[in-house]
């Protein structure tokens, strides 16, 4: 019997140099914080498919009530109306290519705001209506950032509207057209009546209605404001001031009325404080309804 036997003590055997700096690798793995998952794509893998939304559905309705319009102007339009109107003994302060400038301005201006109520309609409340929410939002996106980014999109969607049909304008008459004042006109509208949409579509059900009412109800009840109706002084300054884009139009003839950057800023602004509302909203209401 070993002396290690009598006594009851037993020495272990010393570990193999290579096995120990395996247990020590071991060892480290385990305590080492598992690997991330690979990051889902952003918000990008949505932005095709707003897009493309868009010009199914809201695009292609704008433009086919473009072509329309477009159609019944040139069919109307008589460049020598001017020089008729002249030689009749009435007195316009305006020539012809003036004439024809302020029809396609106002036009423009006309697609502008029923644009942006269309382009608008439903951007938040359609996907809360039709249960969408729940699929667009199985994955961790953030709420706000997908429909701040699917209002961009139509946004830019409508100003290339406009512009393709200030290019077919120009190809039916053959002649050039106004592009920077009417695409301003357009992108002012969107920020400030689709601003507007934007936040109705988040508080209520029927946006696109409503929307047009209040844009509709500005012009009266502003004037109203400018006689001093108390009413109409306390409630005014709640709505978009569209009728100062008259600047563009009646700049060149009257003095002492707003000027175009005047009435940009103000109606961006507006346009800005409500999609300001809109975010507010959705981060304080649930979607998931």
């Amino acid at each position: 019997m070993s002396a290690e036997a009598r006594t009851g003590t037993y020495t272990a055997p010393e570990l193999d140099d290579a096995f120990e700096q395996e247990l020590q690798q071991m060892a480290l793995e385990v305590a080492a914080p598992p690997l991330e998952e690979p990051r889902e794509p952003g918000l990008g893998r949505y932005a095709k498919f707003q897009f493309k939304d868009f010009a199914m559905y809201r695009g292609s309705a704008l433009l086919a009530m473009a072509l329309v319009g477009l159609w019944i102007f040139h069919y109307n339009y008589d460049p020598n109306w001017v020089a008729d109107a002249q030689a009749a003994g009435r007195q316009l302060d305006m020539t012809e290519a003036e004439f024809f400038r302020n029809i396609v301005t106002g036009a423009m201006a006309l697609l502008g705001g029923l644009g942006s109520l269309v382009a608008t309609f439903g951007i938040v409340a359609r996907d809360r209506e039709g249960g969408h929410q729940k699929f667009l939002f199985a994955k961790p996106v953030k709420i706000t950032r997908f429909y701040l980014q699917a209002f961009a999109i139509n946004g830019v969607g409508l100003l290339l509207t406009a512009l393709l049909v200030l290019l077919m304008t120009s190809l039916a008459f053959l002649r050039p057209v106004p592009i920077v004042a009417p695409l301003t006109i357009v992108a002012t509208l969107y920020a400030a009546v689709g601003g507007l949409m934007f936040m109705l579509s988040t508080l209520v059900r029927f946006d696109l209605a409503l929307a047009l009412l209040l844009g509709l109800l500005s012009f009266p009840l502003r004037e109203a404001a400018r006689h001093g109706k108390w009413w109409a002084v306390a409630t005014a300054w709640l709505l978009p001031p569209l009728d100062k884009l008259s600047a563009f139009v009646d700049r060149p003839r009257h003095g002492g009325g707003p000027t175009p950057f005047a009435a940009v800023s103000s109606l961006v602004a507006y346009g800005a404080a409500y999609v300001a509302i809109g975010v507010a909203a959705l981060k304080k209401r649930s979607i998931m309804r």
